[in-house]
């Protein structure tokens, strides 16, 4: 069950019409860009009520990289998931940035045991 389906998120900057209005909305064409390519750029969904939360996917698009198959750089996604009840106290959730590193274009992650929470970030 898609948990977040038509939720609300906040980003913390946009670039141009790269919002965020569709992003829960299924489409694979509509997607958020950060206004900048920094470290810290985050997303806050909200679920709208505390819920039972078993995985989730984070879905990479590679927006005007210019980065193809031969190319010599290495594509890799790193991130951490934090989780929160009441979208002021965070918890970590998933520390991606220590494993090594590699390709996640669908970043699909199953949790080892569910968490009961409201937002995700």
């Amino acid at each position: 069950m898609l948990l977040s389906y038509q939720k609300r998120v906040v980003a913390s900057s946009v670039r141009d019409t790269f919002n965020t209005v569709k992003l829960t909305g299924e489409n694979p064409r509509t997607f958020w860009v950060a206004g900048q390519n920094r470290t810290g750029e985050t997303l806050v969904l909200d679920l709208e009520k505390p819920c039972e939360v078993n995985a989730y996917q984070i879905n990479y698009v590679d927006y005007k990289s210019n980065i193809y198959d031969n190319a010599p750089a290495k594509v890799y996604t790193q991130f951490k998931m934090y989780h929160s009840r009441d979208g002021k106290t965070w918890e970590l959730l998933t520390d991606l940035t220590q494993q090594p590193k590699r390709d996640r274009p669908c970043a699909y992650l199953e949790l080892d045991k569910p968490v009961k929470t409201r937002y995700l970030k």
